[in-house]
């Protein structure tokens, strides 16, 4: 998955660097949008269980292929695409407050397991929560970048 997620991200770098013009780049982060967006619906779902499922693993790369995709903007597009990028906001903000609850959720289940399967799940939990994070602070990074009036 990892490979693929760089991949894109060259993908979309390349892209960009060979001129792709603002509707291309509005069209792939609403594309990339809608995908978190999808994920971290289903991801509520998923409640303690989202470290280890499917859909966290997509979530995961979508966050990852959308911080990617606005990193790859320099400052003036990003700018030109401030009302995407908002949404990525958004998008993100959304995710956090999922992961926050998942969190909890499995903090809860936990409990119910012996000490050595809690100890193990918890290492888990606590790897997909710490690569959320990274996914989710390269959004915001990005996003910091453009002045966004509220």
């Amino acid at each position: 998955m990892r490979q693929t997620e760089a991949s894109m991200a060259q993908q979309d770098h390349e892209r960009q660097r060979q001129g792709a013009g603002p509707a291309d780049i509005v069209q792939q982060l609403q594309t990339m949008i809608a995908a978190v967006r999808t994920l971290a619906d289903s991801a509520v779902q998923q409640g303690a269980a989202l470290p280890v499922s499917q859909t966290g693993a997509q979530l995961r790369n979508a966050v990852s292929g959308l911080g990617h995709l606005l990193s790859a903007l320099d400052p003036q597009t990003l700018a030109m695409v401030q009302t995407q990028v908002r949404e990525a906001g958004k998008a993100v903000d959304a995710v956090e407050a999922g992961l926050t609850g998942t969190k909890e959720s499995a903090e809860q289940v936990f409990r119910t397991m012996s000490a050595d399967r809690a100890e193990a799940a918890k290492a888990i939990s606590d790897r997909f929560q710490a690569e959320m994070q990274d996914a989710v602070s390269r959004v915001r990074g990005a996003v910091s970048i453009v002045a966004l009036p509220q």
